[in-house]
């Protein structure tokens, strides 16, 4: 996100046009809010088995992904069929997503489509690419660290979103085809809803 922020505000000024008070302060506000969530990031994921410091609370989940869209926009586009409040912690939701969506690009998708399904304790957020999805063989192995399919992969994305999720009390799985028109990968992240009370993950 502050890549593409830049990227907006170099856009402007290589064209020169002025950017109104307005833009500049979101542009700038998104920077602040990034550096602060890079600063926490490097403190918990210093060494990967440590566990990361949860601070739950409810959230508007709409707000919260029309934000990562944004962020995003000039590489990917995101349609969202979303809403709700839910409990969880901005900040590592924000780096699942981020997480999810990086991923998506560089296994060449441009669009990402939300849904929710909402039962009466949890809601499932289904995030669907157009990108080349995964051989079934390879879908397990997907979250073990240091697995990588990519030529510069870490191996370190989904292993992350699978610790992310599970430390906000939630669950992760994947859905994936490789040809015809559906083809592309479907992450499903789900969590409980705030009207539960109860934080932790209920075991249908």
């Amino acid at each position: 996100p502050i890549r593409l922020t830049i990227d907006r505000m170099e856009e402007k000024v290589f064209e020169e046009e002025t950017i109104p008070i307005n833009d500049l302060a979101k542009f700038l506000n998104r920077i602040n809010t990034q550096v602060d969530t890079l600063e926490r990031l490097v403190n918990q994921f210093r060494s990967f088995s440590r566990e990361p410091e949860v601070n739950l609370k409810e959230i508007p989940l709409l707000e919260l992904l029309e934000g990562i869209a944004e962020d995003m926009k000039s590489k990917m586009k995101t349609n969202i069929s979303c809403s709700g409040t839910i409990i969880t912690d901005p900040y590592l939701l924000s780096q699942i997503l981020l997480n999810i969506w990086k991923n998506s690009l560089e296994a060449g998708a441009d669009t990402i489509d939300v849904k929710c399904k909402k039962s009466e304790e949890k809601i499932d957020l289904c995030i669907k690419d157009n990108g080349s999805g995964l051989e079934k063989k390879d879908i397990e192995q997907v979250w073990l660290p240091y697995f990588t399919l990519k030529k510069d992969g870490t191996g370190l994305g989904l292993p992350v979103v699978k610790k992310l999720v599970e430390a906000l009390n939630g669950k992760v799985s994947l859905i994936s085809e490789t040809v015809g028109p559906q083809r592309g990968l479907t992450v499903i992240l789900s969590f409980i809803l705030a009207s539960q009370g109860d934080q932790k993950w209920q075991e249908e």
